[in-house]
């Protein structure tokens, strides 16, 4: 007698004796998703960056300098009104070659939106992770980072993280299976 296994199955398989089982594995991707802690993520408006802890210079100057009042300060970051307005900025996930030369790709998955001296050392030690020989055959980890807009409500980070997990698993579930991500956050 000749089977064919054809579901997705987990956990052990039920063999019967004098039978013949087929058993195909097929790779799996389990991606990961860092998520910084709040002000850890790069944000511009449609003028400029207005929050870029990358650029020590730019960060003293435009929020730690004693000729910046706090209210040039809180302009600078929710605009002429003073209050958090959506859409008024959003993450700067600018291509970065620094980046890129290190971990092609980066870029494309998010890495470039978070502020790199905290947190690519933590984005590059999951990329370059040496897992078991047996574990890679079987499941890729692409590491990907996702910044928000840390100056609002919570629950539109959420909103936003959701929809961007959605993407990654439906990207991925193109090119093989793909149904869920490992979520890593700080702070």
């Amino acid at each position: 007698a000749h089977f064919e296994a054809r579901w997705h199955q987990r956990g052990p398989l039920s063999l019967e004796t004098d039978t013949v089982t087929k058993v195909s594995l097929r790779k799996e991707t389990v991606p990961i998703v860092f998520v910084p802690g709040i002000m850890g993520t790069r944000l511009r408006n449609k003028d400029k960056m207005i929050w870029a802890p990358d650029s020590k210079a730019r960060m003293l100057w435009d929020h730690g300098g004693i000729w910046v009042s706090a209210e040039e300060r809180q302009k600078l970051l929710l605009g002429e009104s003073g209050t958090y307005t959506p859409g008024y900025a959003w993450v700067d996930e600018t291509a970065d070659s620094a980046i890129e030369d290190d971990f092609p790709g980066a870029s494309r998955r998010g890495w470039s939106g978070l502020h790199w001296d905290s947190y690519g050392p933590i984005l590059g030690a999951l990329e370059r992770a040496t897992w078991p020989a047996t574990f890679r055959r079987w499941i890729d980890l692409p590491v990907y980072a996702c910044g928000y807009d840390w100056r609002g409500p919570v629950s539109d980070a959420g909103y936003q993280l959701a929809e961007r997990v959605r993407t990654i698993i439906k990207n991925h579930a193109r090119n093989g299976d793909c149904r869920e991500v490992i979520l890593v956050t700080h702070s």
